[in-house]
């Protein structure tokens, strides 16, 4: 038993305040002991930013307890690869790697709870499996995906907010399953249409396709069944406001579109990239 206890809550932590105390932003070792004591009563584990660990924290298991783990954010780091044993934080509910250098996920993420996964700024090449069916935000941008896992979609009936810009993504049909999405962010991929698909996405409200340069138009359906659609975002594409005026449902956006810009005004709040959807209107 205490041989278990050395090599796998003594040593991880030992490594902890190590890393701690040799980063840019160090502090005491006292305030690395508060952190994990704060961890253990409320569940927020928050591994300090510029700590240069490569691989994701056993203390996290072994320390606070997989049953206790609300948040978990490792954020800022040199992670590698999330392990498979991260599907036991089945009481997490935001699970933060952004900025890291992720190659590897595990087979497939199966964590009830979890609301929130970013994985953003990494080296991704793919998505593994999801199943995660109370999940509200998804962000996976600046990473080299593809593609995206399509079955796996469909199984995240709650999704909100989707966001894969900077990558190398040719198709995110996928998505239209979604029907709780109301903000998509898909800029600078490789996206070749709108798919005519997203006219399911009755709750939709943002999309932003900014920097797909093959993209011609917008489907006439997705104007006339996304009645929430306001803020229709596409620089640096081939669509002009010339083109989708023929496109039947642009009406009804473009009165949404200068409402919200009214209402910003009124209330004297001015957000330019909010107002300003990359198209050249010749009036």
């Amino acid at each position: 038993m205490e041989a278990w206890w050395t090599a796998n809550v003594v040593q991880p932590f030992e490594e902890l305040l190590h890393s701690y105390n040799t980063s840019s932003n160090r502090q005491s070792a006292d305030a690395v002991k508060k952190r994990i004591k704060l961890a253990q009563t409320t569940g927020l584990c928050n591994l300090e930013r510029n700590l240069n660990w490569t691989r994701f924290p056993d203390f996290i298991f072994d320390v606070v307890g997989a049953n206790k783990c609300k948040v978990v954010d490792v954020s800022e780091n040199q992670l590698e690869e999330i392990p498979e044993k991260v599907n036991l934080l089945q009481k997490c509910t935001k699970l933060i790697v952004a900025n890291n250098m992720l190659l590897r996920l595990p087979d497939s993420l199966h964590m009830k709870s979890l609301k929130v996964l970013n994985l953003s700024r990494n080296r991704l090449r793919k998505l593994c499996a999801l199943d995660l069916p109370n999940l509200v935000e998804l962000i996976v941008d600046n990473n080299e995906l593809t593609e995206l896992p399509e079955s796996s979609f469909g199984t995240m009936k709650k999704l909100e907010i989707f966001s894969c810009s900077e990558n190398r993504i040719r198709d995110v049909t996928c998505v239209s399953v979604c029907a709780s999405l109301t903000d998509a962010r898909c800029e600078r991929n490789q996206i070749e249409k709108i798919p005519d698909e997203f006219a399911f996405l009755r709750k939709l409200r943002r999309l932003r396709m900014d920097g797909n340069e093959h993209i011609r138009t917008v489907p006439s359906d997705v104007f006339k069944h996304c009645e929430g659609l306001e803020e229709l975002s596409l620089k640096d594409t081939k669509v002009t406001a010339e083109d989708l005026r023929e496109v039947e449902g642009w009406e009804s956006y473009e009165l949404r579109r200068q409402k919200k810009v009214e209402k910003k005004i009124d209330g004297n709040v001015m957000l330019l990239n909010g107002m300003d959807d990359g198209l050249e209107r010749k009036m």
